[in-house]
């Protein structure tokens, strides 16, 4: 064998030896990615954080107030019921429906001309409490009723010249919206209703949630 030869077999030799170590490198290498978990399957195998779960939320108990009862009476007769700062009577006196106009005395005013006719209820107030109470709620919360089922609101221009002209009538300085305690009081509530409505009862309530109080008219209408 000549030098060459020998030269070449040693080259062999060497790259055959290289071309083994990296064989089993790359077989080592292959062996671990085999027994290596992947991505995916870490990710799935992860527990999620479970949930806390809301805290149930109960609704408080509601107490509802009692509907306070109705009282009903006639023209005439004097009605009483109780307030937060003691009794209060009321008495419808009359119902006069023969006025189409109504004027303050004095031709300065500005009359209230009926579309029908104007209702006059006649209303007295006691106050057996024990601080002022206010009649301004009236012309609030009241309501007419003619025999056909239909209702009327008062007519805020027409009640104060209906109630003015009352108390002028009685020699009182004119209107009036409080009593106060051990004291009475006037007042006039005036419903603008078709010339033919008879009116059958009256519904008086002192405001929002004070009582009410139905007053029949049938057959005391003037």
């Amino acid at each position: 064998m000549t030098g060459i030869d020998g030269r070449l077999v040693a080259i062999l030799g060497v790259v055959a030896a290289v071309l083994t170590v990296i064989g089993g490198v790359l077989g080592l290498i292959q062996v671990f990615s085999e027994h290596e978990p992947s991505q995916t399957s870490r990710q799935i195998e992860t527990p999620r954080p479970t949930a806390t779960p809301r805290p149930t939320i109960t609704a408080p108990n509601i107490v509802t107030q009692p509907v306070v009862p109705n009282l009903e009476g006639t023209v005439g007769q004097p009605l009483t019921y109780a307030t937060s700062t003691g009794d209060l009577s009321v008495t419808v006196t009359g119902v006069d429906c023969t006025h189409t106009t109504l004027q303050l005395p004095g031709s300065f005013s500005q009359p209230a001309i009926a579309q029908g006719r104007w209702c006059i209820t006649s209303i007295d107030y006691t106050n057996n409490g024990t601080a002022p109470a206010s009649m301004f709620g009236l012309a609030v919360s009241s309501a007419l009723y003619d025999d056909a089922g239909r209702s009327y609101v008062p007519d805020a221009y027409a009640s104060s010249v209906a109630q003015t002209n009352e108390a002028l009538a009685r020699g009182l300085s004119g209107m009036l919206i409080q009593v106060n305690p051990g004291q009475s009081a006037s007042t006039a509530l005036a419903f603008d209703v078709p010339s033919d409505a008879l009116p059958a009862r009256l519904d008086l309530q002192n405001g929002p949630g004070a009582p009410e109080v139905a007053i029949q008219l049938t057959g005391a209408t003037s």
